[in-house]
Formats: C-alpha cells, sequence, structure tokens
C-alpha cells in the first residue's frame, strides 16, 4: 500500500485481486520507475483445497 500508493479504500473495496488493485500498482510502479512501460499482477498463493 505504502509503496505503491494503493488505497486502503480500493483495497477494501474491490480485495487485493481486483482489475482496480492492479490498476493502481502499476500506477504506483510508473511513478516509482520514471518508466514508460510497467505491469502488475495480483493473485492468492499457497496451497488451496477444493471444498466444493
Amino acid at each position: 500500500m505504502k509503496l505503491l500508493n494503493v488505497k486502503e479504500k480500493t483495497l477494501v473495496n474491490y480485495g487485493a485481486v481486483s482489475s482496480e488493485t492492479a490498476k493502481e500498482m502499476v500506477e504506483g510502479i510508473l511513478r516509482l520507475s520514471g518508466s514508460d512501460y510497467a505491469f502488475s499482477t495480483t493473485g492468492i498463493t499457497g496451497p488451496h483445497r477444493n471444498t466444493k
């Protein structure tokens, strides 16, 4: 949140795995790096069992 300036409101409203969060992350990467291009990914890591 702090490094890339991802808003807490975005995480609360949309979650960590969302296009809204990814957009704020990439905007933060662009700002920090001064690059013309950047990308971000979101996801959940770790072992998961299908409980359905």
